[in-house]
């Protein structure tokens, strides 16, 4: 009798430390499923604001593409101009057969 006895008070012990040790595996579990639902969720705000920063940025980059042509038009213009200014007012020398002409005329 003694021998059952102990064998049912080993069953219970088991029985207790099973129990114990599949709450204590539960309860990682959940608070793992919480810290990875915690990660998705960041993970998926991150991704949506990067998604809308990079259209922000296309829109920029295509607007500062317009202002450099718009620029860069300017510029020629300018430089062209500047080109016909300076040829009109150079100080051109006049060769030695074009002064000798000037002076006999």
């Amino acid at each position: 009798m003694s021998i059952l006895q102990t064998a049912q008070e080993d069953f219970e012990k088991l029985k207790q430390d099973t129990e114990a040790a599949e709450a204590s595996a539960q309860s990682k579990y959940e608070k793992d499923m919480q810290a990875a639902d915690v990660s998705k969720a960041k993970k998926t705000a991150m991704v949506e604001a990067k998604t809308a920063e990079r259209s922000t940025v296309k829109v920029m980059i295509s607007q500062i593409s317009e202002d450099l042509a718009n620029a860069t038009k300017a510029y020629d213009a300018a430089k062209d101009f500047l080109k016909g200014v300076m040829e009109a007012c150079a100080n051109k020398a006049m060769s030695f057969e074009e002064r000798q002409a000037r002076r006999e005329a």
